[in-house]
């Protein structure tokens, strides 16, 4: 099953950090994804953009409403994600335990729900 692994960081920790410690954690983010990988259970991951270089999409009627910055207001930002390949809930939390991240904010785990949606042929 997969699971989506959202990345929040507690913006005031993360701000506190230094640039060695900065650095230090990227580090640790990329082992680990590399650990995933060679483990056969990554299928995606990424870091985001900070909020201000959100754009948010609502349609209203046939029009599209654009807002700069995120679609909601967060107290810890999303700011990146993994999409792991998993055999249960379980299975996901351990995985995404070891995530160094995780140390300075918060991991949401979400289950995709059913198979990935078609793309159509061009």
């Amino acid at each position: 099953m997969r699971y989506l692994c959202l990345i929040h960081l507690d913006h005031d920790a993360f701000a506190r950090l230094s640039g060695a410690q900065c650095a230090s954690l990227a580090s640790e983010c990329l082992a680990y994804r590399d650990d995933l990988q060679r483990g056969g259970q990554l299928i995606a991951a990424g870091f985001l953009q900070p909020l201000r270089a959100a754009t948010s999409l609502r349609l209203r009627g046939a029009d599209p409403c654009l807002d700069a910055g995120p679609c909601l207001p967060a107290r810890d930002p999303l700011c990146g994600f993994y999409l792991i390949e998993a055999a249960d809930l379980n299975d996901a939390i351990r995985l995404t335990a070891h995530a160094p991240s995780a140390r300075h904010g918060c991991i949401e785990i979400r289950a995709v729900h059913g198979a990935a949606l078609p793309l159509p042929a061009l």
